[in-house]
């Protein structure tokens, strides 16, 4: 009888470790197919296909932004400064809004010139449209450098230079001060000054007489001569850098509307 008792409990002891076993093998089972889940998942995200997206989703952001940009500073915002800005005025915004968006406009180029790189990698090299439009990207990229490191800092200095020569001459205060109008004040009723000079003399002493002022130094025929042919200089320089710039500004929009025909093209295909 005890034998059996013993034999009993033995095969329930064994029968719960095997339930033991089996649980946390079912629970490792679990955590491995879990695991394996995860790991699956992150190697999809970094295929091939995941990767051409997130390449392709640079492309055509940096290409909006830059496409953006463009057509806004060279149609709206620099006809809307100048129209509503003196001169001067407008010269100091444009010195100031030039650097900021030459530079962003080089790094959404780069944006998209590095996702169409990553997106098509091979073809890149060996499609012609792609290389025309690596080609074109990069074109687009070095003249917007050549814009921002070259011709916005001269024809900055230049026009400060003007500045200068013009605030020297007195030319140039006009465009920040406007001309106040002169007012003649009547003696007031009650000022005892005033009336003791309608009754008779006045006992008062008498103001002291203002310092006359010193005689302005006119320049001379040769000193206005040589400051006239600086000038000249100064704005024929100052013109050639703006049309310079300019005409890479169109370059620029021409390029970028040319890569957004060939993303619409593909977009075509693929539909």
């Amino acid at each position: 009888m005890g034998a059996d008792i013993v034999t009993n409990t033995s095969e329930q002891v064994e029968n719960v470790q095997e339930k033991a076993m089996e649980e946390a093998g079912r629970a490792s089972n679990k955590v491995k197919t879990s695991a394996n889940k995860f790991l699956d998942g992150l190697k999809n995200m970094t295929s091939m296909e995941a990767l051409n997206t997130v390449m392709g989703i640079a492309n055509l952001l940096g290409l909006a932004t830059a496409y953006g940009m463009s057509v806004w500073v060279t149609f709206i915002s620099s006809y809307i400064l100048a129209g509503q800005l003196p001169r001067l005025q407008f010269g100091v915004v444009q010195s100031k809004i030039y650097p900021v968006y030459f530079r962003a406009m080089a790094y959404s180029i780069g944006m998209a010139l590095l996702g169409h790189l990553l997106w098509h990698r091979k073809r890149s090299i060996s499609s012609p449209p792609e290389v025309f439009q690596a080609i074109n990207l990069l074109s687009t990229l070095f003249m917007v450098l050549v814009n921002g490191l070259y011709l916005e800092p001269k024809a900055t200095k230049v026009m400060f230079e003007r500045m200068k020569m013009e605030k020297e001459e007195g030319r140039g205060r006009h465009d920040f001060v406007a001309e106040g109008s002169r007012v003649t004040e009547s003696p007031s009723v009650a000022d005892p000054v005033a009336k003791n000079s309608r009754k008779g003399p006045s006992t008062a002493p008498a103001p002291a007489p203002a310092p006359e002022p010193a005689p302005a130094v006119a320049p001379t025929s040769s000193e206005q001569e040589v400051i006239k042919r600086t000038m000249g200089r100064l704005n024929e320089r100052l013109k050639k850098l703006n049309t310079n710039s300019s005409m890479l500004n169109i370059l620029t929009l021409m390029a970028l509307t040319w890569h957004l025909v060939y993303l619409g093209q593909r977009l075509t295909l693929n539909c």
